[in-house]
């Protein structure tokens, strides 16, 4: 992935637009917004090495050891929303984009549809086809998505893996070519209009560039898969991960962590360690088991959240 350059630099990879201006920035990236469409992307890309490297170090063993339960429960919601949309015994054909580990196709494929998922991380394809058999292309997204025949699968789906790819708009071009008259997509993605964004701004942690290079809004989204020919059935947020507290406790950790950074000696090096704290993989899961009591008292969130597409995703 090299950052792009000449007349290509500027244009929104979602429709297309020229006219961006800079929203925010967050260490050596910008992230910019269409006039049009109001999508964000980050300027530039990374390089395809830098990428690989934040990838490699992202999901490890222990990554995996320590979500794989979270990651059956998120299989088993997945499969329950397609149900509700296509029918409880509705069993056809699956493309999972970004398949990750599997845990997706595996509920699937147990539950009678033909499954197949594009995955490009070796790691992760290996966990796929070796220790869940489910059927896994090993390739970059783009490219499989090219090779696969037209109207050949009942439901596309794209798990948080939209926000990672280059060029949105030519990978939903392809995935609406692959479904059949009928078909579902469903596409699931941090949202930029959420309350969590509004509050942290760039602090938010779902903003990081090599990982995410994509943002988008709820609405000015599902009015452009509107554009494009496809009906949105349902256009929804959810808030539990992270809840408002997380956002606050997220919230007020970065900012003192920013003060104290600006001092010398051991106080610099415990605004980093609170830093590295907040930014560390399992952060988000040790906080939320902390807080849960807390805002189950307050359970209207929820719901004045979702209501509003304030949702993170």
């Amino acid at each position: 992935m090299q950052p792009e350059s000449g007349s290509l630099t500027f244009a929104c990879s979602l429709c297309g637009g020229s006219a961006l201006r800079q929203a925010f920035r967050k260490g050596i990236y910008g992230f910019f917004e269409c006039a049009q469409c109001r999508h964000v992307r980050a300027l530039p890309y990374p390089t395809s090495e830098e990428t690989q490297t934040h990838y490699d170090r992202s999901f490890t063993p222990d990554y995996l050891a320590h979500n794989a339960a979270w990651f059956k429960v998120l299989a088993t919601t997945r499969l329950q929303m397609l149900k509700t949309h296509l029918g409880d015994n509705f069993a056809g054909s699956l493309l999972d984009v970004g398949s990750g580990y599997g845990f997706f196709l595996k509920e699937v494929q147990s539950a009678g549809w033909r499954a197949i998922g594009i995955e490009s991380s070796p790691r992760e394809v290996r966990y796929s086809t070796d220790e869940l058999h489910v059927e896994v292309l090993d390739s970059d997204v783009h490219t499989a998505l090219a090779k696969l025949p037209s109207s050949s699968f009942d439901a596309v789906t794209f798990w948080h893996v939209l926000e990672h790819v280059e060029q949105p708009r030519t990978v939903l071009e392809e995935s609406k070519r692959l479904l059949r008259p009928g078909g579902l997509l469903v596409v699931n993605s941090p949202n930029l209009d959420s309350a969590a964004f509004r509050v942290l701004r760039a602090r938010w942690s779902w903003i990081y560039v090599p990982g995410h290079l994509q943002y988008f809004r709820a609405k000015p989204f599902a009015e452009w898969v509107g554009k494009q020919g496809l009906d949105v059935e349902t256009l929804q947020t959810w808030t539990q991960a992270p809840n408002l507290y997380f956002m606050l406790e997220e919230a007020f950790l970065l900012l003192l962590s920013d003060i104290m950074e600006r001092g010398g000696g051991r106080v610099n090096k415990v605004g980093r360690t609170i830093r590295r704290f907040v930014y560390s993989r399992f952060h988000q899961q040790v906080v939320q088991m902390r807080l849960k009591t807390l805002y189950r008292l307050t359970p209207f969130l929820d719901g004045y959240f979702t209501k509003r597409l304030l949702g993170s995703s």
